[in-house]
């Protein structure tokens, strides 16, 4: 995966074209996953121990980008080997809550959807 889009080229400032950067992307993804977590818990919709894991891990520099980069050419998307490697560095405890039910109800677990909850 490229490390700019195609878009950067056609800026000319460099605080603006470092906007574009992957590892800026992958960040501000972390951080919605972070705050997706928050609102669920908040929400009671998972542990806000599960939350605070999270938020905990989503940081860039402990991402490990060969297995970024592996998913994304697995799957030529760009969420799921984010987050898989998020649920990865959450840590066995907190991890399977990453991105949870962020699909809606209609994907409870069960119907082919969501995973279920971790033990």
């Amino acid at each position: 995966m490229s490390d700019e889009l195609p878009t950067a080229a056609r800026v000319s400032d460099p605080g603006i074209r470092a906007l574009y950067r992957l590892e800026n992307r992958w960040q501000a993804w972390r951080d919605v996953e972070a705050a997706l977590a928050k609102a669920q818990a908040e929400l009671d919709i998972i542990p806000k121990a599960a939350a605070a894991a999270i938020a905990k891990a989503a940081h860039y520099e402990l991402l490990d980008r060969a297995r970024l980069d592996e998913g994304f050419a697995r799957t030529g998307h760009t969420i799921v080997p984010l987050v898989w490697e998020l649920s990865r560095v959450t840590g066995k405890e907190h991890g399977g809550w990453v991105h949870w039910e962020s699909r809606g109800p209609s994907r409870r677990a069960g119907s082919g959807g969501t995973r279920a909850a971790p033990k």
